[in-house]
């Protein structure tokens, strides 16, 4: 097969095939809960991305632990807390093809709302060599700063669902909202 497969024995158990990516970010995909991968069960393996500067990636959550990998470059991270989402106009309806993303231009912050702009948030530079941790939730906005590989994994829920309920309470009267509205049209 591909020459960028190889095997790998962990334990007791047979060897397996896997992508050379696995085999040097093997804390990302392990056999066991670690430090980085937190429910085995829930992995959802290594995802890389490779992107040149100024490449973004819109304003948005995950629902699982996301641990980040810069293999190469330098990445501008923008994160906000859940409790901060009523202030970042996030898609709530699972439809959308851009659900759970922010419909404001955080490139643009200057055309955005006042209520946009008083969001708490951290601003971070990740670097080839560090890693960042993502928790379950939180808003994050990404912009690469020059050529930049990164790989990430994610794994499961935060204990006791933590950050849930605040997107769910900030993104709820936004879907009855929407449920509303499209009733109204039906019925006309």
């Amino acid at each position: 097969p591909l020459n960028a497969l190889n095997r790998r024995r962990i334990g007791n158990r047979p060897a397996k095939k896997m992508h050379f990516v696995t085999g040097d970010l093997a804390m990302f995909t392990p056999e066991e809960n670690n430090f980085f991968v937190t429910n085995t069960l829930a992995n959802k393996g290594i995802q890389c991305r490779f992107g040149m500067r100024g490449v973004i990636a819109e304003a948005h959550y995950d629902g699982g632990r996301n641990m980040v990998a810069m293999l190469k470059g330098a990445k501008r991270y923008i994160l906000a807390p859940p409790s901060a989402c009523e202030h970042l106009t996030i898609i709530p309806d699972r439809r959308h093809p851009s659900f759970r993303h922010s419909t404001t231009d955080w490139s643009f912050p200057d055309d955005a709302t006042q209520t946009f702009l008083n969001a708490d948030t951290i601003d971070t530079v990740v670097r080839e060599g560090e890693i960042l941790y993502i928790p379950s939730f939180w808003i994050h906005y990404i912009i690469s700063l020059k050529y930049s590989i990164q790989c990430n994994t994610r794994s499961g829920g935060p204990p006791n669902g933590q950050g849930e309920m605040d997107i769910e309470r900030c993104v709820r009267p936004l879907r009855v909202s929407l449920w509303n509205s499209s009733v109204k049209s039906v019925t006309r």
